[in-house]
C-alpha cells in the first residue's frame, strides 16, 4: 500500500513540473510537442494543423524536447530514470 502512495506522489510531482516546464514553451513548440506526443498526431497532420513545413515541424519537436529535458532534470524530477535521454 505505501509503494502505491510514493508512486501516486511521485506521478503528481512529476506531472505538476511537467505542466509548469511546458508552460515555459512558445505556444507553437508546446502544440507541436503536445500534439504528438501527448495526443498521437501524425507528423503531417500537426504540420498541417500548425501551418509549418515538415523542416520547421522537426525544429520545434527537437526544441521542445531539449527544454522539456533540461528543465525536468533542473526540477530534479527525473531521477535516475532515463525518460528522457
Amino acid at each position: 500500500p505505501r509503494a502505491g502512495a510514493d508512486r501516486t506522489m511521485i506521478a503528481r510531482e512529476f506531472r505538476r513540473a511537467f505542466e509548469e516546464c511546458l508552460e515555459m514553451l512558445p505556444a507553437r513548440t508546446a502544440a507541436a510537442f503536445v500534439l504528438t506526443e501527448l495526443d498521437g498526431w501524425e507528423g503531417a497532420r500537426a504540420c498541417e494543423a500548425l501551418g509549418v513545413t515538415a523542416a520547421n515541424y522537426w525544429a520545434l519537436m527537437s526544441r521542445a524536447r531539449l527544454h522539456l529535458r533540461q528543465c525536468l532534470r533542473e526540477k530534479d524530477v527525473l531521477g535516475d530514470s532515463r525518460l528522457l535521454p
